[in-house]
């Protein structure tokens, strides 16, 4: 028996971000995440307990495809409560990296809301 597949190759453009997400007490953001929409595609990136200890921070990096040209909002989304509440935001911290190099880092206790917003140039 045979198969047949037909492949649709599109020429996929896209940039590069890097996110650097930090938990200092090792057990994840606990509800907390970085969201980016393009153009209405919505993705989530937290940091996570990969581990299973605590008590030990914990960095995890990850490059993040933005579709060129797109237009873009990275915002940070808390996991609720402040200091030692619920959301436990003081263990959070991140830095974003464009692919043109600029930075944004936040935390302890990032402020929740858009952190950029802007059309993917890819430099």
């Amino acid at each position: 028996e045979e198969y047949y597949v037909t492949l649709n190759i599109i020429d996929y453009q896209f940039c590069l971000w890097s996110f650097e997400m930090t938990d200092t007490y090792g057990d994840g953001w606990n509800g907390g995440y970085l969201e980016v929409d393009a153009d209405g595609v919505i993705t989530t990136y937290a940091c996570q307990d990969l581990d299973g200890q605590v008590n030990v921070s914990e960095t995890q990096t990850v490059d993040v495809a933005v579709t060129a040209d797109a237009n873009y909002t990275i915002t940070y989304v808390s996991g609720g409560g402040t200091g030692n509440g619920p959301g436990w935001e003081s263990e959070n911290n991140y830095v974003i990296t464009s692919p043109s190099g600029m930075t944004w880092a936040d935390g302890p206790i990032p402020t929740a809301g858009v952190v950029t917003s802007g059309t993917s140039t890819c430099n």
